[in-house]
């Protein structure tokens, strides 16, 4: 049985995704996009299941797509927790581990759309991989809580929300002082008020992710997770008139006298930090966390998993970069995503070894999932600015298309085309993730000629993909 290539998001969870219209107009994409638009009548989209645990805060928003006004509703749905019939966000707590299964119902003046969705209270979080953007490629040293609001805006208007995308995570560059007091570090000048930015995304369904490493200072020359000193001062780093931003203190990756590596602060200081910060990013609402250094070793990811566990809130563990597959079967236990492999670019070379990592597949499975990194397509920004100008990326439609089948987009976004929410890659990202068991458990034999893809899976009686 042959089947779509989309399904190539159960072998690899993870690539990013960026688009801007600057970089394809939607004229030019016609000939790639073969989804119709969405249909006028309600149509229920994104994941059939949820897991949260016992008492922490449940948000989700219901993916729908048709004419508004839509009028969503919940039939069985469990004390605790309730629907907002205007936006479908559906918030709360639930304290009785079990599963819930509870029928949701879009309508509208053409009629009415109903589902079964799986509410999970347990200790498992993340039961279908998480599908987002990230800032990295597109702002990266001047990344700011207003072009995360941008981005959480376009996610909105674009439609990218009502076919599941969900988060919007910051990645490296953020970092102000750490508090004289609590020793929490803080948000830099460019993020004021780090609550209200959470506040911000959750008002309209969608979710926040941060970034931090165990070292000493970030790649970008930040401040890290750990220090040397009990009062967390800050160890031998650039002085100030020498920066290019006050709180990047080892200053730019990459540059001669520069960089965390040039101040032997790539390694994991002997006070840590992380535990504190992580309790703060849970207060402020924080629902995912990059967690970036190297190699990702099991003692360290065991106390981060501790620290994240104990933080309040339910909080999506990504560990970054290129975790050492030895490693691999504790991590994945640990963790509910890590890096498969090092920073991909936007070139066929880069991208295509990813349809080669067979030895991953079997650590996936819901909860726990490969992270391929993020795929640069549309205008693509470069990493180590200050917000430079965004480039065309290399990738043609053609390239980015067949592994079009992850979650975290990273590029320019806040001008997204509203054809992408149509495109076949996010039509299908909607329904692959909600199988109710992970097909990365076996193995498939993969054909690669030219740029095409056929995958052959197998059926057997304990393994029907009849459903697919």
């Amino acid at each position: 049985m042959k089947i779509n290539t989309t399904i190539l998001k159960l072998l690899f969870t993870t690539i990013g995704i960026g688009l801007s219209t600057a970089a394809f107009a939607e004229d030019s994409m016609s000939k790639y996009i073969l989804t119709p638009p969405p249909s006028p009548e309600p149509r229920i989209n994104g994941a059939k299941v949820f897991g949260v645990r016992p008492g922490r805060p449940f948000l989700f928003k219901v993916p729908a797509t048709g004419t508004g006004p839509l009028h969503y509703s919940a039939e069985k749905l469990p004390e605790g927790l309730s629907i907002d019939s205007k936006t479908g966000v559906i918030t709360g707590k639930m304290d009785q581990p079990g599963i819930y299964v509870v029928d949701i119902l879009v309508s509208n003046s053409l009629g009415t759309a109903r589902r079964p969705f799986r509410i999970v209270v347990g200790e498992q979080i993340c039961l279908t991989p998480p599908m987002g953007w990230n800032s990295w490629y597109g702002s990266s040293e001047g990344v700011s809580a207003e072009q995360i609001k941008a981005v959480a805006d376009a996610f909105v208007k674009s439609g990218l929300r009502d076919h599941g995308w969900t988060y919007v995570n910051i990645d490296d560059c953020w970092q102000g002082e750490r508090d004289p007091e609590t020793k929490v570090l803080m948000g830099n000048e460019r993020f004021p008020d780090m609550e209200e930015l959470c506040d911000y995304l959750h008002e309209r369904g969608l979710k926040i992710g941060i970034y931090s490493t165990p070292w000493i200072g970030t790649y970008a020359g930040f401040r890290g997770g750990t220090s040397d000193s009990p009062d967390a001062a800050d160890p031998d780093c650039l002085p100030e008139d020498k920066r290019l931003q006050k709180n990047q203190i080892f200053g730019r990756n990459g540059v001669d006298g520069m960089g965390v590596a040039h101040f032997n602060a790539s390694r994991i200081g002997k006070h840590w930090l992380l535990d504190r910060d992580l309790k703060a990013m849970a207060d402020w609402g924080f629902d995912y966390i990059k967690v970036d250094w190297k190699p990702n070793d099991v003692p360290t990811t065991q106390r981060m998993a501790k620290d994240v566990r104990e933080s309040g809130r339910d909080i999506v563990l990504s560990l970054s970069n290129a975790a050492p597959i030895e490693n691999t079967p504790e991590l994945s236990k640990l963790a509910n995503l890590w890096r498969t492999g090092p920073d991909i670019h936007d070139s066929w070379d880069s991208i295509s070894r990813c349809f080669n990592e067979f030895e991953w597949v079997k650590f996936q499975r819901p909860g726990h999932w490969n992270d391929m990194d993020m795929l640069q397509v549309g205008m693509r920004g470069r990493p180590n600015q200050f917000n430079a100008p965004p480039k065309k990326t290399k990738l043609t439609p053609d390239e980015w298309s067949l592994v079009g089948s992850t979650d975290k987009a990273a590029g320019e976004l806040a001008t997204l085309a509203k054809s992408w929410a149509s495109a076949p890659a996010a039509k299908a990202r909607s329904g692959c993730e909600v199988l109710p068991y992970s097909l990365a458990r076996r193995e498939y034999p993969v054909v690669a000629k030219d740029k095409g893809m056929i995958l052959t899976v197998e059926a057997s009686e304990e393994h029907p993909i009849d459903n697919l």
